[in-house]
């Protein structure tokens, strides 16, 4: 991925201390963060260093308020006992002659324990605001601030992951931390545009996210890290890796297999005689008085002998049906 025009982030959540008995926390998901924290400040004053850089050419009149104080790499310890510790190199893309985007968008809600950094864009901002906050969307409302208000709201309304990651249109990438649950939510949309990785670490029960393998903290081991599939979402006390959406690729898998289905169905059913006689079959749809009727008129169906002539009732082979697969019937 282009980390100029995107940003990147590296994240890293421990298990709380009140779920195993430890009398320290192990510290060496903070010492990985404040490493990565150094590399990306460094990496910033290149680039702002570099009139080329996505960074140098920026007017700093296009940057909204909330933007210019985004616009530096920043570090978030969040929890009541600092479980998740995270850190940013944002990004900037003009997207207008005077207006610029920081990537990503970044929410926090020091009161709340709440932290969400998002990658990519929402297409349905107006349905959610009207569900969220019960208003339209503003066409002037920061973008960043917008998304971010619009899934933290969702999310706290929701509780349900599936669902509420159901209702979110777009292209994206997202990590999400709940200072309430004390556990973290990583989220990539069908599409797989954006990017995002995770690593668990089965001893201790911690995981890292980040959404560029190209720039580890050192002394990462590549080889634990794996790819969060389109569609797929990480979240749980104890990490697990989950679906919620098919990719675009197995929803056509899916629709060929509905048509081969539908295809084979039709052509069983018309390759199919109809029954040789078709008053041996009594109106199912009759009432019970209106069946007995039928079977006083036209007796009992051809190859049943009637009750009580000393025979006992047995059905005859009838006449043999064509068939190239499972009978069945249109109602």
């Amino acid at each position: 991925m282009n980390i100029e025009f995107e940003g990147a982030f590296y994240a890293s959540v421990q298990r709380p201390r009140s779920w195993y008995h430890l009398k320290a926390q192990d510290s060496s998901g903070v010492k990985a963060v404040d490493a990565q924290f150094g590399r990306y400040s460094q990496r910033l004053k290149e680039e702002v260093a570099h009139p080329a850089s996505a960074f140098g050419y920026r007017d700093p009149a296009a940057l909204s308020p909330r933007q210019v104080a985004q616009a530096q790499v920043q570090k978030y310890c969040v929890g009541s006992d600092g479980q998740c510790v995270v850190t940013v190199l944002p990004a900037a893309s003009a997207i207008a002659s005077h207006h610029v985007r920081v990537l990503p968008y970044m929410h926090h809600d020091p009161n709340r324990q709440n932290l969400l950094c998002f990658f990519g864009y929402l297409s349905n901002t107006g349905e959610l605001a009207e569900r969220v906050h019960g208003v339209s969307a503003h066409g002037h409302e920061d973008a960043g601030a917008a998304t971010t208000s619009l899934v933290m709201g969702l999310y706290e309304q929701t509780k349900e992951e599936k669902l509420f990651l159901s209702e979110l249109q777009g292209r994206y990438a997202f990590f999400l931390y709940d200072g309430a649950n004390k556990c973290a939510l990583a989220a990539r949309d069908p599409s797989g545009e954006q990017e995002l990785f995770y690593s668990i670490d089965r001893q201790t029960g911690s995981v890292a996210f980040t959404n560029c393998l190209d720039d580890l903290p050192p002394g990462e081991d590549i080889a634990r890290w794996q790819e969060v599939p389109p569609g797929h979402y990480v979240s749980g006390r104890t990490p697990e890796l989950r679906q919620f959406a098919l990719t675009p690729q197995q929803l056509e898998m899916r629709e060929r297999h509905e048509s081969a289905d539908i295809g084979y169905g039709l052509g069983t059913m018309l390759t199919l005689d109809p029954p040789a006689e078709t008053s041996d079959y009594y109106d199912a749809g009759a009432s019970p008085f209106q069946q007995k009727l039928q079977q006083q008129r036209s007796g009992p169906p051809r190859g049943m002998q009637r009750a009580g002539s000393g025979a006992p009732a047995r059905a005859s082979p009838g006449p043999a049906r064509a068939s190239s697969g499972p009978a069945m019937w249109m109602s």
